[in-house]
């Protein structure tokens, strides 16, 4: 029986086969290449003249296999996005599939890709600089105490793929909540979630800027200011938006009947 369900079935089985065999090719390519992807991966900490250590055979099997699943998963995301969208383009008009290519593929490939190398770039190295000099306060006497920090190459992997990870997960939430008020094109939303919620972004950004830029007063005070002065802007705007809105349904529901 010709039954539109054996049709999408079939579809999905071939999509499913397709993404299934990309993601084993990706699995096979990272087990091959595990020395550059580690050295890529310890990259942030290369300055600084520490070595990474493995304690046993056991730690090295599960960086293989943890590597391999996480990173094979984290890149065949396009992929996966790809046939999903193509899989239920059929049932949808262009301007959705435009939409949802665009949203979930083009600008998420985008925002992951530069929170990727900024935080891999900026952000990581400063972390570490920051939890490392702590050996060197507990050195202050070297005859009463010496600590030397030891690193561990499975634990630091497995941590800094989590904080890859969570960064752009909540960066993909934010991004995503900001489309989703600005299709709700309600001024009122946005105005309550302005003003409840500006001084908790506007403090998460001024944290993670300062772990990025130079500990510079002059360039703090500035990068503070702009984003004080956007913030206040940009309240102001919807404020003022919400105010003709207003104005419009008042007029509208009060206008004399000619």
């Amino acid at each position: 029986m010709n039954w539109p369900i054996y049709f999408y079935t079939a579809e999905f089985f071939w999509r499913f086969i397709y993404f299934l065999f990309g993601w084993l090719n990706l699995n096979l390519i990272i087990y091959i290449k595990m020395d550059s992807v580690v050295f890529l991966e310890i990259l942030p900490f290369f300055d600084f003249g520490k070595r990474f250590i493995v304690l046993g055979v056991t730690d090295l099997i599960e960086l293989f296999w943890f590597n391999c699943l996480s990173l094979s998963s984290l890149f065949t995301y396009p992929l996966f996005t790809y046939h999903l969208i193509f899989f239920f383009k059929s049932s949808w008009y262009y301007y959705q599939s435009k939409f949802a290519s665009s949203i979930f593929f083009w600008w998420a490939l985008s925002i992951c890709s530069i929170v990727f190398i900024l935080s891999h770039e900026k952000i990581l190295p400063n972390v570490l600089v920051f939890f490392t000099q702590h050996s060197r306060v507990l050195n202050w006497n070297q005859t009463a105490l010496v600590v030397e920090t030891q690193l561990n190459t499975l634990p630091y992997v497995i941590w800094i793929l989590e904080f890859h990870y969570l960064l752009n997960f909540w960066t993909l939430i934010l991004f995503y909540y900001f489309i989703i008020l600005l299709l709700k094109n309600n001024s009122i939303n946005n105005y309550l979630f302005i003003k409840s919620y500006s001084k908790t972004i506007l403090f998460s950004v001024l944290v993670l800027i300062f772990l990025v830029i130079p500990p510079d007063l002059i360039q703090q005070l500035i990068v503070i200011f702009l984003l004080f002065m956007f913030t206040e802007i940009l309240f102001l705007f919807i404020c003022i938006r919400l105010t003709n809105n207003l104005k419009v349904k008042i007029n509208a529901n009060y206008s004399p009947i000619t």
